[in-house]
């Protein structure tokens, strides 16, 4: 869960453009157990992403946790005239 919420965290705090330097698979060795992480992107349209994070391990058996979320590019302010 940890390494869930770690890679959630870096996905949401990353700028918009700056999204496809996150994107991929990492692995981490606790133990006798690797743990997998992996981010994921979709484009939407040209200011929407979704962006998936999915966690997995080497236990026989174990499913992955997954989550799904959208980021979208920050909008400009209009000025008013």
């Amino acid at each position: 869960m940890a390494a869930l919420v770690s890679r959630v965290d870096r996905a949401a705090t990353t700028t918009y453009d700056s999204i496809p330097t996150i994107l991929g698979c990492d692995s981490t060795l606790s133990g006798n157990i690797s743990v997998i992480t992996c981010v994921e992107d979709s484009v939407i349209t040209a200011r929407l992403r979704s962006l998936r994070v999915v966690v997995r391990t080497t236990v026989p058996g174990a499913m992955p946790d997954t989550l799904t979320f959208q980021r979208g590019k920050e909008r400009i302010p209009v000025p008013l005239r």
